[in-house]
């Protein structure tokens, strides 16, 4: 199995790559790639590594952007870190998986895990888990949210009220990422690509 670990965090990089190869032994290949600079070509980066998991902890929120886009292209599964503190109280193991594309899967689970989790999450994530794909109205809400709409002026312009508008994204955030917030509804348009 070949893991790619992207990261704008030089310390998580040697710690994850140590620990991913101390528990995987000589059946992992584990690449690295420090992400500093907006101008990196990230689709080059990912042709030159060839890997079928990509591990993401990337603060700024421009790059993950950039890399689920060159993701969505190349294709594979990636395992994104996103920060404990946006999730909701009762996060259970993995929330919910989404797609980007048809070719690649993305599994979001809290950065601060524990060891086992995190070891048991990079062994085991896959294309061929259990997949929430939107529906045509789901991801309307959710991009017209991103693009600055209000819960108000968006239940008009659908037509539903407002109940329905919040019921709907708080739908989708629970099972896409289980992140709340503005995180969440980045996350969202990050994953989907809307």
């Amino acid at each position: 199995m070949r893991y790619h670990i992207i990261s704008d965090n030089n310390f998580f990089l040697l710690g994850a790559s140590a620990l991913l190869t101390e528990s995987l032994g000589l059946r992992a290949v584990v690449y690295t790639s420090y992400i500093w600079s907006e101008k990196i070509d990230f689709y080059k980066i990912l042709k030159q590594k060839r890997s079928n998991k990509i591990i993401l902890y990337v603060n700024n929120i421009a790059f993950r952007r950039k890399i689920l886009n060159a993701v969505a292209v190349k294709g594979g599964s990636v395992l994104i870190l996103s920060s404990r503190k946006t999730y909701k109280k009762n996060f259970k193991d993995i929330i919910m998986d989404g797609t980007i594309s048809a070719n690649a899967a993305i599994v979001v689970i809290p950065s601060k895990t524990c060891v086992n989790s995190f070891v048991h999450y990079a062994k085991n994530f896959t294309l061929n888990g259990r997949y929430h794909k939107p529906s045509h109205v789901e991801l309307d809400v959710i991009k017209k949210l991103c693009h600055g709409d209000n819960i108000s002026a968006l239940s008009e312009r659908l037509g539903k009220p407002c109940k329905a508008i919040y019921g709907i994204k708080n739908t989708v955030l629970e099972r896409t990422s289980g992140v709340t917030g503005v995180h969440g509804l980045l996350l969202c348009r990050d994953i989907f690509g809307v």
